[in-house]
């Protein structure tokens, strides 16, 4: 980052003269988190975390599917809406269901359908991101839910964190 140090460790991330403490619960989240937050600051974006997310019952690369696909959704969605804008995340728990949930601000907003289309110039490399986050749902009995006003938007992940491990048990 041109002007920007990074330091990272013992939870936290250091931008610039700012600290900020990562500390999910989860540590592949934590990464993810950091490194979106770098990303996040060359665009004047804070991404800020709440809550918990478990270190057991996702998969680490699901946890990076979910995580890096929203984050990077919404730190380029937040860029383009210019400015100084948080990106809010959110992690709870509650009997074995995961709910994570990611809000950005945006200056404009698809209207929401089944099939969100990629904003990208490369439509044909582009627009994979949603796709995955809801197959990774999926694979856990849960979905993504995408809500849109004319200055937010939120895609909230829920996830049955005793669902894959049970198809894996049955051989699904």
């Amino acid at each position: 980052l041109e002007g920007k140090k990074l330091c990272f460790g013992n939870g936290y991330l250091a931008v610039g003269n700012k600290l900020i403490e990562l500390l999910s619960g989860n540590t592949v989240l934590d990464s993810v988190l950091s490194s979106k937050a770098a990303l996040a600051a060359e665009h004047n974006t804070e991404i800020v975390f709440k809550g918990y997310f478990p270190a057991h019952g996702i998969e680490n690369s699901d946890v990076c599917t979910v995580a890096a696909n929203l984050l990077d959704n919404a730190v380029e969605a937040s860029a383009r809406a210019g400015g100084n804008n948080t990106v809010s995340v959110s992690a709870a728990v509650n009997n074995e269901t995961l709910v994570f949930a990611v809000t950005n601000e945006t200056d404009s907003v698809q209207p929401v359908s089944s099939e969100l289309m990629t904003t990208k110039a490369d439509k044909v490399n582009h627009g994979f991101g949603l796709k995955n986050v809801r197959k990774t749902a999926s694979a856990y009995g849960g979905y993504a839910d995408i809500e849109a006003d004319e200055n937010r938007f939120t895609v909230t992940v829920v996830m049955n964190m005793k669902y894959r491990e049970a198809a894996l048990a049955d051989g699904s």
